[in-house]
């Protein structure tokens, strides 16, 4: 599982629905300290609105991905990088992210509700060790800079690996195998990709993600199941089970799956 993914406790069946890159980032500059931080925004909030909003005022972000929860709540994690001497000597901090935590904080006061919650701090040292371990060429790793680092662990979450995307790096060209529109860059070609959905990995059913627990007695909802039934019978079905029909009625289909799947062990009409 991508690096990113793995950072954070995200629920099963969450799903990401965008991702960025910040192309105005500033340079390297030697002593660069990194921060993942995941955002949680308030119930309703669209998350490809409020992550373009938020990133705006973050002037050391270089890139980030957004999605939402299995009940449908948005979510962002934004990368940042900034020299520690930003933090330890023009702000006299104790703590090298000092400036990096300070802009989130920032930030956040444009949106109140939206919270910020887990983060994982990223040293180049080790970013360069996780490239190539997990099978990037180390002779073209060398040549990353820290930026690109962090785009490569975007990248990861498209379902490309940091071996291929180290291949194509040279050439500025991800798939050279595969018929696409090239954007001469190995990380905009997989990102450019990855909007198509032709990097679309496994969707796993919900019957595989608990699939250890014992509900001999009856059947599950699942998506694939659902995905075949019209929207009109998915309401009157949720209503027939106990939902409360003000909940469900404006609810486009594609929500009303994720709400009917997300812990819901009866099949309608059983008590």
């Amino acid at each position: 599982m991508p690096l990113l993914f793995n950072s954070f406790d995200f629920p099963a069946l969450s799903r990401m629905t965008g991702i960025w890159t910040n192309s105005t980032h500033d340079p390297d500059a030697g002593d660069d300290v990194t921060l993942a931080q995941l955002v949680v925004l308030p119930p309703d909030q669209d998350p490809v609105v409020e992550s373009d909003f938020m990133c705006s005022h973050l002037p050391f972000h270089v890139g980030g991905f957004h999605g939402v929860f299995p009940d449908g709540q948005g979510w962002m994690v934004v990368l940042q990088k900034a020299p520690a001497s930003a933090s330890l000597v023009q702000m006299a901090a104790s703590d090298p992210h000092w400036a990096l935590v300070d802009s989130i904080q920032r930030a956040l006061r444009f949106n109140y509700g939206a919270k910020a919650l887990d983060f994982a701090d990223l040293t180049p040292d080790f970013l360069v060790r996780y490239c190539i371990g997990a099978g990037a060429d180390a002779d073209v790793i060398a040549d990353w800079t820290v930026t690109e680092l962090l785009w490569g662990l975007l990248a990861e979450c498209c379902n490309v690996s940091l071996a291929e995307v180290a291949a194509g790096y040279q050439e500025g060209c991800a798939f050279p195998d595969r018929d696409h529109e090239c954007q001469g860059n190995v990380f905009r070609d997989v990102f450019a990709m990855w909007t198509t959905r032709a990097l679309s990995g496994h969707e796993p059913d919900l019957d595989e993600v608990y699939g250890d627990v014992d509900d001999s007695e009856f059947e599950r909802w699942t998506r694939k199941k659902l995905k075949k039934i019209k929207r009109g019978e998915l309401v009157r079905m949720a209503v027939a089970d106990g939902w409360d029909w003000s909940d469900v009625a404006d609810v486009p289909k594609e929500l009303l799956m994720r709400l009917m799947v997300d812990g819901q062990t009866r099949p309608p009409g059983t008590p």
